[in-house]
């Protein structure tokens, strides 16, 4: 979306290159995605001005929704000219503002929730501000505000005391924050399978971080005047003579690497 104008850069005509949302608890979500100069949307994005929505038909929900960050064009070596985005959601409006410092004292969530969005919305145009939501308990906090971004406040003033998630609503009249105790449901019965509710699965290790020979060795040794050496304590005392322990099962996995 771009001047009140919603464009499609992903159907039958315009393809997306590649895509990949990531969403997290108490974090900015993001969506990053490339596209080629024959989409249509191509000369449309504006870092900071268009908005982007990713909608699930699936679903039926918004899988992601906020602004373009910053992109990028880049030419293959097959020729062909690509524009990579990377967008932020609405939350991250709540870094542009920044509030105003408030001495410690008490306030409830709610009431700290509605000060510092009534601060934000007085300083940021009327498509970012925000409404207060709900919050989920009537606890006390006892802080001070400091002259930090609206998102960090909220972050360090409620949620890490109290605990919580935070949680954006957009609804007809406005963009909602709400302070909930967990997001989603839990259902213990949920299969999870391959191409139905689970996209991908990778397995990954990192075999140039195993230890497959240590060599435990204490303080250094001292000579007979009192002065320390370059010899240590070892184990070979120990250790038939040898100043090393061996993990057999991986040195025939991935040969010797000593630590």
């Amino acid at each position: 979306k771009i001047n009140n104008q919603e464009y499609q850069i992903h159907n039958d005509k315009n393809k997306l290159i590649s895509g990949s949302v990531k969403q997290g608890i108490n974090c900015i979500d993001s969506f990053s995605f490339s596209i080629l100069k024959n989409n249509i949307g191509f000369n449309l994005i504006r870092d900071f001005k268009t908005l982007i929505s990713v909608y699930n038909e699936k679903r039926g929900i918004y899988e992601f929704q906020g602004r373009v960050l910053y992109s990028s064009n880049t030419m293959g070596s097959d020729g062909r000219i690509s524009k990579s985005v990377v967008c932020e959601s609405f939350l991250g409006y709540l870094q542009d503002s920044r509030q105003e410092y408030v001495v410690e004292r008490n306030w409830t969530g709610l009431e700290l929730l509605t000060q510092l969005l009534s601060v934000h919305n007085s300083q940021v145009e009327e498509e970012k501000q925000f409404k207060v939501g709900t919050v989920f308990t009537d606890e006390n906090i006892y802080v001070g505000i400091q002259r930090e971004s609206t998102w960090k406040m909220i972050d360090e003033k409620i949620i890490k005391k109290i605990g919580g998630e935070i949680q954006l609503r957009v609804e007809e009249d406005g963009m909602y924050i709400d302070i909930v105790k967990e997001r989603g449901t839990t259902k213990p019965d949920t299969t999870i399978e391959l191409s139905k509710n689970m996209i991908s699965i990778t397995k990954e290790s990192d075999p140039s971080s195993y230890i497959t020979r240590l060599i435990p060795l204490g303080a250094k040794l001292t000579d007979e005047e009192g002065n320390e050496t370059e010899e240590r304590v070892d184990i070979t005392s120990v250790n038939d003579g040898l100043n090393y322990i061996d993990d057999i099962t991986a040195i025939e996995n991935f040969g010797l690497h000593l630590e």
